[in-house]
């Protein structure tokens, strides 16, 4: 899937093609997921386009990985979701509040990190 905010509407698709996940849990899930992407398109930084990779694994825990590629040095504010929301003034709106949603709709959010390539799992 390519990092891209055309993608964040085949995400939501994705996530509602898994019929093993009751309507609630899939809900959770699409928010949180474009939550995450929507962070990753706005603060990575790539030299490269490189496409996504999105993978479900639904055995005995629900779980959404994505994987993507980066260049940034430490990860982009993700997924640390024990942050306190904060106002910026300097865009003059609020910070944090998204990730915050995101731990209150998940059992946990665990990013991994490589020399290039991150990964995000989303685990409900």
């Amino acid at each position: 899937m390519a990092l891209a905010a055309a993608s964040i509407l085949r995400l939501e698709d994705f996530v509602d093609n898994h019929t093993g996940l009751a309507r609630k849990e899939r809900m959770r899930l699409k928010i949180a997921a474009t939550e995450v992407f929507e962070n990753i398109l706005m603060h990575n930084r790539s030299l490269f386009n490189i496409p996504v990779l999105i993978r479900f694994y639904g055995d005995d825990t629900a779980r959404l990985s994505i994987r993507y590629f980066s260049t940034h040095i430490c990860s982009p504010g993700l997924p640390d979701c024990r942050c306190t929301p904060y106002y910026d003034p300097k865009t003059r709106r609020y910070r944090g509040l998204g990730l915050r949603m995101c731990s209150n709709l998940t059992r946990s959010i665990v990013f991994r990190k490589g020399l290039f390539k991150r990964e995000i799992i989303i685990i409900l």
